[in-house]
């Protein structure tokens, strides 16, 4: 009995793990959360410039990441719907 109660809570916690994935999310202008694919995308960009961190906003099919951390500097960068940099800010 014990054994079955085990294999059941772990079920549940692994049913549970792709939606608390999903909360951790960036939030576009506070209200809604990016999909997870455009997330890791946006994440990998990011990545790819050197940057962390920052606010997050959609402007029509561009991403907006508003003081994002690039070495020692803070920039504002556009990303397109390709997810290459348009715009590069430095704050």
């Amino acid at each position: 009995m014990k054994h079955i109660l085990m294999t059941a809570a772990i079920a549940t916690a692994l049913a549970a793990t792709p939606a608390l994935a999903a909360n951790n999310s960036a939030k576009i202008d506070g209200r809604d959360q990016l999909p997870t694919e455009m997330q890791t995308k946006l994440d990998t960009a990011m990545k790819d410039q050197g940057c962390q961190g920052g606010t997050v906003s959609q402007e029509d099919d561009n991403i907006m990441v508003k003081g994002t951390t690039c070495g020692e500097s803070t920039y504002d960068l556009m990303f397109d719907s390709n997810f290459d940099v348009t715009k590069n800010e430095s704050q």
